[in-house]
């Protein structure tokens, strides 16, 4: 392995880091302050498998297949500059595209599927008192 593969798996390492960890924040923000935990629990251990299975390719494709211990120091190092430094940034924006689609989207869907069950529910009495004067 000449030491340009292996610069370019270092580097390429950090950045898969930082990639990962934005997935996952991305994640979280999606299932954040929903009731769905078990569902979280199976598409996180789905996330987490995938990422391995890409990290696996990615060693295997630009290591030439070779492994070293420094790969690992250098995901945890590209993991780790996520957090410290750009976490807080990616998660509020998430955040405000998340609020936007909630107040713009889905609110409105939820109205008009509250109004429908209502009307469906007025209907139904009505339908019940009709019933009951014909007998």
């Amino acid at each position: 392995m000449t030491l340009f593969e292996q610069f370019q798996t270092i580097i390429g390492s950090i950045v898969f880091g930082f990639a990962s960890m934005l997935i996952y924040t991305f994640f979280n923000r999606l299932f954040f302050n929903k009731k769905l935990i078990v569902f979280k629990l199976i598409f996180e251990t789905i996330l987490f498998c995938f990422i391995a299975y890409l990290y696996y390719i990615f060693i295997s494709e630009y290591g030439s297949g070779i492994f070293n211990i420094f790969y690992i120091f250098s995901l945890i190092l590209g993991s780790y500059l996520f957090y410290r430094f750009y976490a807080y940034y990616f998660e509020s924006f998430f955040e405000n595209i998340f609020s936007f689609l909630s107040k713009k989207l889905i609110n409105p869907i939820k109205l008009k599927i509250k109004k429908i069950h209502a009307k469906l529910k007025v209907r139904k009495k009505y339908e019940k008192k009709i019933k009951q004067k014909n007998k």
